[in-house]
């Protein structure tokens, strides 16, 4: 699997989306695993699995927690304005 720390995945995001296209990225937050990026067949493959129903805010989450009911440019916001601390 390959990592990147936050810093990294925000100035190289190229770099990480062209990675995940052959595996799962890990993104990195204070030395810890905080986030992954998986390629959209990927996804495609696990909601399969999962079934259709679940829609992909649930599937997908920082911190191995799902996503919320805040828009989704409000948790892009809030995630820029953590790393940047």
């Amino acid at each position: 699997m390959a990592t990147f720390t936050a810093r990294e995945a925000k100035n190289r995001l190229g770099a990480v989306l062209a990675e995940s296209q052959h595996e799962d990225v890990t993104i990195l937050k204070n030395g810890e695993p905080y986030a992954v990026v998986i390629s959209h067949r990927r996804y495609l493959e696990r909601r399969g699995a999962e079934g259709p129903e679940r829609p992909l805010r649930s599937f997908i989450g920082a911190g191995g927690a799902p996503l919320s009911g805040e828009s989704p440019e409000a948790q892009i916001s809030a995630m820029r304005d953590e790393w940047e601390r």
